[in-house]
């Protein structure tokens, strides 16, 4: 038993009227809400390690030193 071939055909898209449209896509705001919680929580964190980078280098600088 031969096997057919698989091709796309243009009967097999899908109708125009399986295509959502533009009103009935979902709402965005609520991911724009948590995209920007998200930015600012990765704006602080930078912000945390950059200055915990500082004070580290800083404590290597003083505990190098001979006195």
């Amino acid at each position: 038993m031969k096997k057919k071939p698989l091709m796309f055909s243009p009967a097999d898209a899908a109708p125009a009227d399986r295509v959502p449209a533009p009103e009935q896509e979902p709402q965005r705001g609520v991911g724009d809400r948590y995209l920007h919680q998200l930015e600012e929580e990765n704006r602080r964190l930078k912000l945390a390690v950059a200055d915990l980078t500082l004070r580290n280098q800083a404590l290597k600088l003083v505990v190098g030193k001979k006195w």
